[in-house]
């Protein structure tokens, strides 16, 4: 697919792959996130995450026109990261 800007308000991106494949009804986004960019250096399979995902829509270059998220329906979990699903690794 398409690769996406990668941005970060915190500045840790080193590494960070992702890309958009246009599907028939809307897109697939796949993101490649190294661990060490998480400050991590070992994981363990089945290990539990805390995980939010956002997506933007900005459809004129001006302000965003939409947002979605998947688990943090108040948009403030940059904040409060008590707000984060949980993902569990595959082992």
């Amino acid at each position: 697919g398409a690769p996406l800007p990668t941005s970060s308000s915190t500045g840790k991106t080193t590494g960070v792959i992702s890309a958009r494949t246009n599907v028939t009804g809307g897109y697939v986004i796949e993101v490649i996130i190294p661990w060490s960019t998480l400050g991590q250096t070992s994981i363990t399979p089945g290990a539990l995450v805390g995980l939010d995902v956002h997506i933007n829509d900005d459809d004129d270059g001006g302000l965003r026109d939409g947002k979605l998220m998947w688990k943090d329906s108040t948009d403030t979990a940059y904040q409060n990261p008590s707000l984060f699903g949980t993902a569990q690794l595959a082992p």
